[in-house]
């Protein structure tokens, strides 16, 4: 039964090694506009606003792509209305 102790030990350290490398990790300061950061709810707010206006212009970015593709196929079939694609 010496490997079940082994065992035992080998998991309670993993679990222990894990809960403090999870309780280190993350973001306890950030610097915005040349001045640190340290209260936890304005850098996620600053995070989420971040990404927020990240992701509205991709979406917008791609929206136009396809507008200007639609406006394309609207040009070329205005110059040549006999053909049909």
């Amino acid at each position: 039964m010496l490997w079940f102790k082994d065992g035992d030990r080998i998991l309670l350290f993993f679990h222990v090694e894990v809960k403090r490398r999870n309780n280190y990790s993350g973001i306890h300061r950030l610097r915005i506009d040349n001045e640190v950061i340290e209260d936890l709810k304005l850098i996620e707010d600053h995070i989420l606003d971040f990404y927020k206006i990240f992701m509205l212009s991709l979406f917008l970015m791609f929206r136009i792509q396809a507008i200007w593709k639609i406006l394309l196929v609207l040009i070329f079939l205005s110059w040549f209305p006999q053909r049909r694609i």
